[in-house]
């Protein structure tokens, strides 16, 4: 698997040691280009395992999973196929707020392996998960774009 090697550098460090050995996946040089979803209720899933960059709308053109979300700049809600139980790690590039949502509720934040000082990397979230269709709903976005990879452990 590509990000093998990459979640095993996230799940294994803390902050300050993995500035040293920042994660660089090849993918985001040639990520996948998407539009975010207005709503949640698409049709197209995301992969796991996937580097992307999604296109985000303004805050206030998107309808989200659990209601409103109080926050300026861009957003935007792309599904994801799970297709196995496990931890999810879902890195992004900038301080764009994640919430993984399963069955119309947020899953609870399972841990933050990384918080990369790194080019390219802003956070990384882990999320306990189970098969199936999850929601990434993004919200809070400085920029109209962001390059988002996920994880599957």
């Amino acid at each position: 698997m590509r990000f093998r090697g990459v979640a095993m550098l996230l799940a294994g460090l803390s902050g300050p040691a993995l500035a040293a050995d920042c994660p660089n996946p090849a993918e985001w040089a040639k990520p996948e280009h998407h539009q975010a979803g207005r709503s949640p209720d698409m049709k197209f899933g995301l992969k796991t395992g996937t580097a992307h960059e999604l296109g985000l709308l303004g805050q206030d053109q998107v309808k989200f999973a659990t209601g409103g979300v109080a926050r300026k700049g861009y957003a935007g809600v792309a599904a994801i196929d799970v297709p196995r139980a496990g931890m999810l790690i879902v890195v992004v590039s900038n301080r764009t707020f994640v919430d993984l949502i399963r069955d119309g509720k947020a899953l609870h934040l399972a841990g933050e392996p990384a918080h990369p000082d790194c080019p390219g990397v802003r956070k990384a979230l882990m999320f306990a998960v189970t098969p199936g269709r999850h929601l990434v709903q993004l919200s809070g976005s400085e920029n109209q774009t962001i390059k988002l990879a996920t994880i599957l452990n």
